[in-house]
């Protein structure tokens, strides 16, 4: 590129000599920018590969301020923009567009790369195996649930009346009607008496029959099914395992890299969710009933109701076996946690159920078939 000296700009040179600054006159050449003194001084050239300008030249920037690397104590003002838009042609370097744009660019980017970089460290440090289960892709939950759903029930039946699945699948979807969450729910019930369910990875649920002949009203079954996929949405049954397991092990076993899978249910059965956990799925559970538009005093009667046969066995927390000791196992906390649901706010509900819909959720074990990965679904 080729400079154009036809153009002059009006200019002050300051110097040691001259601190109130000198007139000149500038120009553009190939050499760089060419000084003019008035008084008829050799010209001074300043080449264009060591000038800088403080601030950087914008098309508005009424006064350009250039210096020059090898006269340190000199400083050459322009006041026109013209000069500063020509200048940054042949010296790209002054201008805010070349240099401040990508120093932009480039903080901006370090900012966030930190941030991550510190979220990504505090959840590993503060919750290494919420971490770790985060990181298990969709489907690989997804085959470890309905995996762990066989382990635990592989003795008993899927409960399979028609009008009865119908029943569950409406409730579920209404739960779910427009949440975004991290898995896809399928619920499965059993023809057990344990009065029990249970959230297994990848969106899987177990529905007991026994929990459902227990509850007094389907807001009590929303309610609790609502709370499992609390613990879904939060990750707890993947997290339990890495916990259980060690990650590396989880790891192992969940990338097909060795070890079993046929205990895993036992394990997760048999290990309680921590006072956290159960706060937080109850949080996520008080967010879909209400989304909903279903009671959450359903959830706080149910587990009222059972934490209380549980105190009079002798437990003050609710954890004792009184004949449906999976509940209490892997749910704690029950009044407890019934307490801080009546404490909730409260909004406009309608039933659950219909008397029909509930009457056939109740009979949906009349029909039964073996347990399979495939069946139960709520799709």
């Amino acid at each position: 590129m080729t400079a154009d000296d036809s153009q002059r700009w009006p200019a002050y040179l300051f110097t040691e000599e001259a601190p109130s600054g000198m007139p000149v006159k500038v120009h553009l050449d190939d050499r760089g920018i060419i000084i003019h003194a008035r008084s008829g001084l050799e010209e001074l050239v300043w080449p264009f590969g060591a000038l800088h300008a403080a601030p950087l030249v914008t098309p508005d920037l009424a006064v350009v301020a250039v210096f020059y690397k090898y006269m340190p104590e000199a400083r050459l003002e322009v006041r026109s923009n013209t000069f500063g838009m020509a200048l940054g042609r042949y010296a790209p370097q002054v201008k805010a567009s070349h240099r401040s744009w990508g120093h932009i660019k480039l903080a901006f980017l370090g900012a966030v790369i930190g941030v991550m970089a510190w979220m990504l460290f505090s959840l590993w440090y503060s919750h290494p195996a919420r971490f770790a289960a985060g990181l298990i892709p969709k489907e690989t939950r997804q085959s470890l649930g309905r995996t762990v759903i066989a382990s635990m029930a592989s003795q008993y039946r899927v409960c399979i009346a028609p009008a009865g699945i119908r029943s569950l699948q409406k409730l579920g979807h209404r739960l779910t009607d427009g949440v975004a969450t991290n898995a896809d729910y399928q619920i499965t019930v059993v023809n057990w008496s344990l009065v029990n369910a249970f959230a297994a990875p990848g969106g899987q649920m177990l529905l007991t029959h026994g929990l459902i002949r227990a509850a007094q009203s389907p807001e009590e079954v929303a309610g609790v099914l609502a709370h499992e996929m609390g613990h879904s949405i939060e990750l707890h049954p993947e997290s339990s395992i890495v916990r259980a397991l060690g990650i590396s092990a989880a790891i192992d076993i969940i990338t097909g890299g060795g070890g079993s899978l046929s205990g895993l249910g036992t394990l997760l059965l048999q290990n309680s969710y921590a006072r956290q956990d159960e706060r937080s799925a109850d949080e996520q559970a008080l967010r879909l009933l209400e989304r909903a538009g279903i009671s959450q005093a359903g959830l706080a009667d149910f587990f009222e109701r059972i934490g209380r046969k549980a105190s009079k066995r002798g437990s003050e927390t609710g954890s004792s076996t009184i004949g449906i000791d999976g509940l209490f196992r892997t749910h704690p906390y029950p009044l407890e946690r019934a307490q801080r649901v009546r404490r909730s706010n409260t909004y406009a509900t309608t039933p659950a159920m219909s008397a029909d819909e509930w009457k056939a959720l109740r009979e949906i074990c009349r029909r039964t078939r073996p347990l399979s990965e495939k069946t139960g679904s709520l799709q």
